[in-house]
């Protein structure tokens, strides 16, 4: 049941970040526009049950675009940053 259950947050959050990588913050956009070009980063990713905002697989790099959404979630961004840490993932 456990492992249902995780498939199913797993897909949902697929389906958000989808959902969120068709409808980018002005910051986003503007990131995006300068990275896209090298093919080697994806928008909006689930790595390690969070959402990043642009992910490059080659070289485990994240890149977070914190805007006005971040500033009710610190202590989330924190346990997110120590995750990505101890996986050798930076944010």
């Amino acid at each position: 049941m456990e492992d249902e259950l995780k498939k199913l947050l797993m897909a949902d959050k697929k389906a958000y970040a989808k959902f969120m990588a068709k409808c980018p913050t002005l910051s986003e956009q503007r990131l995006w526009e300068v990275i896209r070009h090298d093919g080697i980063f994806t928008k909006q990713e689930v790595l390690f049950g969070y959402i990043v905002d642009f992910y490059c697989a080659k070289v485990s790099l994240a890149i977070e675009v914190d805007g006005s959404v971040h500033a009710d979630q610190i202590a989330r961004d924190k346990r997110r940053d120590g995750t990505f840490a101890v996986t050798a993932s930076r944010s």
